[in-house]
C-alpha cells in the first residue's frame, strides 16, 4: 500500500487535466491576440496542416480557425501588405498542436498506470503466488510530467512572445503602448 505509484499517478491526472484545459485556453486566447494584432488567420488554412498531419497541429489550427471565424478586424486584414506574420502568431498550431501530442500521450499512460497494479509484493490469489516485482517504480509517469513540463514551458514562451508583440509599439503595429490610452500611469 506504501509502495506503489498512486500518489504520483494522482498528482499526474490532475496535471493532465490541467494541461488539457491549458491548451483549449491557449487557443483562444492566442485566437483573440492574433485578431487583436490584426495579424492573418492564413497559417490556421487546413491545407497547410494536411501538409504535416500531427493530430495536435490539425485540431488547434482548427480550433483557431473556428475562434476568428466572422472576425472583422481579420477580414480587414485580408489586403494587408505584411508578408509573414511573428512567429508566435504563424507558429500557434505547431507549437499548440505539439502540446497536445504530448496531453494525448500522457492520458493514455496516465490511464494505464491508474487502471494497473503497483503494489510491491503482488498477490495471485488463483496460484497462491506473492511475487515480488518492479511495478512500483514511476518511470513511465515520471517521463511523462518531466515531458508535460517541457511542453508547457514551451506553450508559455510562445504566450510570452505574443504578449510582447501586442504590448511593444515598435512592434503592434499602431495598437496603443502596453493597450493603455496613459501607458506610463496604466501600465
Amino acid at each position: 500500500l506504501v509502495n506503489g505509484t498512486q500518489m504520483m499517478a494522482a498528482v499526474a491526472a490532475l496535471a493532465l487535466a490541467a494541461g488539457e484545459k491549458i491548451v483549449d485556453l491557449s487557443n483562444l486566447v492566442g485566437a483573440m491576440s492574433l485578431d487583436a494584432s490584426r495579424d492573418s488567420v492564413a497559417p490556421m488554412d487546413a491545407r497547410i496542416h494536411a501538409c504535416r498531419p500531427h493530430p495536435g497541429q490539425e485540431e488547434c489550427a482548427g480550433a483557431i480557425r473556428r475562434y476568428l471565424e466572422g472576425s472583422e478586424i481579420n477580414r480587414s486584414h485580408i489586403d494587408c501588405q505584411k508578408i509573414q506574420d511573428s512567429y508566435s502568431f504563424r507558429c500557434m498550431p505547431q507549437v499548440h498542436g505539439a502540446v497536445r501530442d504530448v496531453l494525448r500521450f500522457a492520458r493514455r499512460v496516465i490511464t494505464i498506470e491508474v487502471n494497473s497494479a503497483t503494489d510491491n509484493p503482488l498477490i495471485f490469489p488463483e496460484s497462491e503466488a506473492v511475487l515480488s516485482g518492479g511495478n512500483f517504480h514511476g518511470e513511465p509517469v515520471a517521463f511523462w510530467l518531466d515531458f508535460l513540463a517541457i511542453a508547457l514551458s514551451e506553450l508559455g514562451s510562445i504566450s510570452e512572445r505574443r504578449i510582447d508583440k501586442i504590448l511593444d509599439p515598435v512592434f503592434n503595429d499602431g495598437l496603443p503602448p502596453f493597450l493603455a490610452e496613459n501607458s506610463g500611469f496604466q501600465s
